[in-house]
């Protein structure tokens, strides 16, 4: 008879929708059948009076620091950052967090990923355009202990730790 005991630690992704005043995130938890678990799940507000990039930035990364050492994972994706004309202050705030998250695996030596909105999309939903709404009911449906009432920066981390947690995401490296 097998011996179907595990032989391999469960695995832990956070998912991170990285944004300028909000930051979407989702812990996943995958066994050694694959199943996944949804352990955590929410949004930082990173709206605050810091008008200043710098000091925004720093706010962040107290925060982030704080809460991403009592969660507990082995490894984060991130959504990319798209190219493309935004804000110019939003999008220097979006990378500035994408870097902060980048530099926190590397200090800590965990694993790191990134993901196109359409590649985690069309994963979830099967298009590659799919609306907030879409994504939200893909979340819900896998998931469906998820409240009807969340910021959709919560159901985009679900997706994006939904697609990171699954065998085979060819993404994976390592940050060290």
């Amino acid at each position: 008879m097998a011996d179907w005991s595990s032989t391999v630690q469960p695995r832990r992704v956070l998912g991170i929708d990285t944004g300028f005043a909000h930051i979407g995130y989702a812990l996943i938890e995958v066994d050694d059948f694959a199943r996944q678990t949804l352990v955590d799940y929410g949004v930082w507000d990173m709206h605050s009076a810091y008008e200043r990039m710098n000091e925004r930035s720093v706010h962040a990364m107290r925060q982030l620091n704080t809460i991403l050492d009592k969660l507990k994972f082995d490894g984060i994706v991130l959504e990319t950052v798209p190219g493309g004309k935004t804000k110019f202050n939003a999008k220097d705030a979006t990378l500035a967090t994408t870097n902060f998250f980048r530099s926190y695996c590397i200090i800590h030596g965990l694993d790191y990923a990134e993901a196109m909105s359409r590649t985690f999309k069309t994963f979830v939903t099967g298009s590659s355009t799919a609306s907030k709404d879409d994504m939200k009911a893909a979340a819900i449906a896998r998931f469906p202990e998820l409240p009807d009432d969340l910021r959709y920066d919560a159901y985009d981390a679900v997706c994006i730790a939904v697609r990171g947690a699954t065998p085979g995401y060819e993404r994976w490296g390592y940050a060290r």
